[in-house]
C-alpha cells in the first residue's frame, strides 16, 4: 500500500497532536478524559496520545454516521478553573 504522503505520516501526526492538545484543554468530551489519565499516573505525552485516539474514533464515527460535531453545551472556561 503506498504512503498517504511523500513525507509519511508526520504531517498527519503533527496535525492530530495540535488538535488533541487543544481538545485536551477546551473540549468537554476530551478534557475530563485527559485529566483522568493524568490523575491515574499517566505521563502527559501518553495522555495526549490517548486523546488523539479518542479524537480519531470520534472523527471516524462522524464520517460513518454522516454527522457534524455538536457544539459544546458549556463554556470552556468552566473546565479551566
Amino acid at each position: 500500500m503506498p504512503a498517504l504522503h511523500s513525507r509519511g505520516g508526520a504531517p498527519f501526526k503533527a496535525a492530530f497532536c495540535i488538535a488533541a492538545l487543544s481538545a485536551s484543554r477546551f473540549k468537554p468530551a476530551i478534557w475530563p478524559f485527559y485529566i483522568r489519565m493524568i490523575d491515574n499516573g499517566k505521563e502527559k505525552k501518553a495522555a495526549l496520545t490517548a486523546c488523539i485516539g479518542k479524537l480519531l474514533t470520534t472523527l471516524n464515527a462522524m464520517l460513518r454516521d454522516n454527522k457534524r460535531l455538536s457544539p459544546a453545551t458549556r463554556k470552556s472556561s468552566q473546565f479551566l478553573q
